[in-house]
């Protein structure tokens, strides 16, 4: 049984109030079992979560994995490992990372597949950041079938400011966010150390760093290229039926909401 899901998408106006989106895709395949609160099945999970820079696909993710017992993918972890190595490859995506443009299909393509054989892939997983468009929709159902997808939603201008508020940690590359939404409806309150000055994940003293790519005109940039380029990609999964819609008010704090209706679309509680 395939598992994906999506929050709510609107129409795609390039007004100044303009929808972004997340997607995410579930496609189960093996022979054992992977249960938590909310799902049980004997075949594995394979997952996949899309969506705009800085809509929170990465932090849903990075829960939802852990969720399922099944080891979170993001493509562009994937990349930054490449970047970090300082490889001759490593340096040709960072030169396109830091131009707001994304990377060569049959990059991310290779690194995925190769990602995909370990070991700890064979019960399944959760894939973030890949299909961005339809070509890589079709070339990744080559690989494995998505059969619900989550559509993900958020204000152009709320996104904007989220993402260029993102930081990670100079020493582990854990991610925070200093922003601090507060518009009617929409309650985002900053992601912080849970203990002040320290990381939660290394443990060592905390210096914040901005991504390059989490600038204003990259951010603006690749906003564009993602309403250009992953359109069709949406409209191709809802007109396979296969779109679950969910609108992000509170950020993380809209988790459990999200598995409740992940929950009840797929009839497993």
């Amino acid at each position: 049984m395939g598992l994906l899901a999506s929050l709510f998408f609107s129409s795609p106006s390039l007004s100044s109030h303009f929808t972004s989106t997340s997607i995410m895709l579930v496609n189960i395949r093996i022979t054992r079992t992977t249960s938590c609160r909310y799902f049980s099945t004997k075949r594995p999970l394979r997952l996949g979560i899309m969506g705009a820079p800085g809509v929170g696909k990465g932090t849903f993710a990075s829960r939802l994995g852990p969720q399922f017992g099944i080891p979170f993918i993001s493509t562009g972890d994937l990349v930054r490992a490449e970047i970090k190595s300082k490889s001759p490859l490593g340096l040709q995506i960072k030169a396109i990372n830091d131009a707001g443009k994304f990377v060569d299909d049959n990059i991310i393509l290779s690194m995925l597949q190769d990602r995909l054989k370990q070991a700890d892939c064979e019960a399944g997983f959760l894939l973030d950041g890949f299909p961005r468009r339809l070509t890589q929709a079709q070339a990744l159902s080559k690989i494995t079938d998505l059969s619900l997808v989550i559509n993900i939603s958020l204000r152009e201008d709320v996104l904007v400011e989220k993402a260029c508020a993102r930081r990670v940690c100079k020493s582990c590359g854990h991610g925070y966010n200093i922003a601090n939404i507060q518009l009617g409806e929409i309650q985002m309150p900053p992601l912080l150390p849970k203990k002040e000055g320290i990381c939660d994940k290394c443990e060592k003293p905390l210096e914040l760093l901005q991504r390059d790519d989490d600038k204003e005109s990259v951010v603006r940039n690749r906003l564009k290229l993602y309403w250009d380029e992953t359109y069709p990609l949406i409209k191709y999964y809802q007109d396979q039926g296969t779109l679950l819609e969910f609108e992000v008010k509170k950020g993380i704090a809209d988790y459990p909401s999200l598995l409740e209706q992940i929950s009840g679309r797929l009839g497993k509680k």
